[in-house]
């Protein structure tokens, strides 16, 4: 397999940064990483006090909330599989916030049926692999699960940059949460960094590639404005009205 091949490459020297002197270091970095991921996992709370304040979520997506419980799953578990304790203690504080968040979600909300359908759909996908967790070969495990954990990681953050499509179309980052996206840079350059130092290659991938997708849609600030131009939204008008006649 492609990660027990890129291993074997770093065991006997090649391509090693952690060689470098970074692995002296991992204590440091992963505490700065799991301390930025505790700050990110709490931004959902502000919502939350939104949704308790006005007893109702209206206006609020549930399934970010879902993503987020399921990614805390994953990540738990890659933790336990590779003995990685930073992203365990992490997401073991990630699962209890998030179990916080879908509750005071569920508790408020009128729209019960679709968020149980969005939990369930879900289900589908971590039932399986926890019960794989469970009774796969031990001496498996670790390369398999981390590699069906980044193809999900991956799916996810490419199913992120679709809403680059309507930034584009509108030429404004208005839609764009400017502040999260800076976090989570943050967040997985730090996470990438650790995957180096402790030589754990689906980490760096996972990581990375998320970095890529962050640092892509922070650079998209710096070539449209936050609010649309009046030309711009004369434009999506005209689209709009276009599609309402066909």
């Amino acid at each position: 397999m492609l990660f027990k091949e890129y291993k074997a490459n770093i065991s006997s020297g090649n391509h090693s940064l952690a060689n470098m002197g970074l692995a002296d270091y991992k204590g440091i970095i992963g505490t700065a990483a799991s301390t930025a991921s505790f700050i990110l996992l709490l931004s959902p709370s502000i919502l939350c006090l939104k949704i308790w304040k006005n007893k109702s979520s209206k206006n609020v997506p549930f399934p970010p909330l879902m993503e987020a419980m399921a990614r805390s799953i994953l990540m738990f578990q890659q933790g336990l599989v590779m003995g990685v304790w930073p992203i365990v203690v992490t997401h073991s504080i990630g699962l209890l916030l998030n179990l916080c968040y879908l509750t005071i979600y569920l508790t408020f909300t009128k729209d019960k049926a679709e968020a149980q359908k969005c939990m369930l759909r879900w289900s589908t996908i971590l039932v399986p692999l926890t019960a794989y967790t469970l009774y796969e070969d031990k001496s498996l495990l670790e390369a398999r699960f981390a590699t069906i954990v980044t193809a999900v990681t991956i799916s996810l953050m490419l199913y992120h940059l679709y809403a680059v499509k309507y930034v584009i179309a509108s030429k404004s980052t208005k839609d764009l949460p400017f502040p999260i996206i800076v976090s989570a840079l943050c967040v997985t350059f730090l996470w990438t960094l650790y995957g180096i130092a402790i030589n754990k290659v689906a980490l760096q991938v996972q990581t990375g590639f998320a970095f890529c997708v962050c640092a892509f849609e922070l650079s998209l600030f710096a070539v449209y404005p936050s609010k649309p131009t009046s030309g711009s939204e004369q434009k999506s008008g005209e689209t709009s009205d276009s599609k309402k006649e066909s």
